[in-house]
């Protein structure tokens, strides 16, 4: 499994014949559905942008004819990585409806969650979507911090700089 790439990308084609061989037999196909990896130190997430992933393969899910989900992703419950809020907001929604802009729904949640803070947290995410796209390593289940090679000293400190705009 490669979770820097969509269930059509690299290093996931056994997931997407699989999936299309049990939408194929006409049933409910139901899915669980990580969006993120996970490793075994929980407080150890390092971020990953997904947002455009996420909704590429809903929108495949919409065409094999998924009908249900159970989405896993970083809701907060230990600590909030990967902007938990806006993510457990914007994934309901693309389930409900995957042909929505993922970009408007964003917006909508940042401009009324983060106010005027709303550009940099938009920014911030674009940043690590871009980052994320161009890594050409695969991101595996149970990654070392050393595959996160978006996570470079340059984005770390613009990000940095963004969020202390936005504080």
């Amino acid at each position: 499994n490669n979770f820097g790439a969509s269930f059509q990308g690299p290093g996931n084609e056994g997931h997407l014949e699989n999936l299309k061989g049990w939408s194929s037999r006409g049933g409910l196909v139901w899915l669980w559905y990580y969006t993120i990896p996970y490793n075994n130190n929980f407080s150890g997430f390092l971020p990953i942008g997904y947002f455009d992933r996420l909704a590429e393969d809903y929108r495949l899910f919409k065409r094999l004819g998924v009908k249900g989900y159970q989405t896993e992703h970083d809701a907060g419950i230990y600590e909030s990585h990967h902007l938990a809020d806006l993510h457990s907001w914007v994934l309901p929604r693309l389930q409900w409806n995957p042909d929505q802009a993922v970009g408007a729904l964003m917006g909508d949640f940042c401009r009324a969650y983060y106010g005027k803070a709303a550009l940099e947290i938009l920014g911030y995410s674009s940043d690590l979507e871009k980052a994320t796209k161009a890594v050409t390593l695969s991101m595996r289940w149970n990654p070392s911090d050393a595959d996160y090679r978006h996570v470079t000293p340059a984005f770390l400190k613009a990000a940095g700089e963004r969020f202390d705009r936005a504080e």
